[in-house]
C-alpha cells in the first residue's frame, strides 16, 4: 500500500523535545472499490460520536483509525485483537430507507 493510495488525516502535527515519540493516527477512508488495507488489529472501542466501533490497525508500524460500519462490526467482531486482518471495500448496496446513504458492502479476511 503506497502512500498516494491512503486518504489520510493527521490528528497531531507538533513534536514534543526529548525523548518522547509522538503516537498518531491516520484516518483511513474507502472510497474506491478496490481500496483495502492490511495490517495487525490492535485496538477496538466504541465510537464517541456513532453507534459504531472505532478500529486501529498497524500497517508496517504506521497506525490507521478505521471508522466502522454495521457489517464492518458484525465481521471484526470475529477476529481477536493482534490478529492480521485484510480489509476490502467490495461495493455499495441501495439504501432500504429513502433519503440514506448507500450501504458501503465489506469483504474481512484474518490469518
Amino acid at each position: 500500500m503506497t502512500k498516494d493510495e491512503i486518504k489520510e488525516e493527521q490528528i497531531k502535527e507538533e513534536t514534543p523535545k526529548g525523548d518522547w515519540k509522538q503516537v498518531v493516527s491516520e484516518i483511513f477512508k474507502f472510497e474506491n472499490v478496490g481500496d483495502e488495507i492490511i495490517g495487525k488489529l490492535i485496538k477496538t472501542e466504541p465510537s464517541q460520536q456513532f453507534d459504531n466501533n472505532v478500529y486501529t490497525l498497524d500497517v508496517e508500524g504506521k497506525n490507521y483509525v478505521v471508522f466502522g460500519t454495521t457489517i464492518l462490526d458484525s465481521r471484526l467482531a470475529m477476529v481477536p485483537l493482534n490478529a492480521e486482518v485484510k480489509i476490502v471495500f467490495s461495493g455499495t448496496k441501495p439504501a432500504e430507507k429513502k433519503g440514506h446513504n448507500d450501504m458501503k458492502q465489506f469483504e474481512v479476511y484474518t490469518k
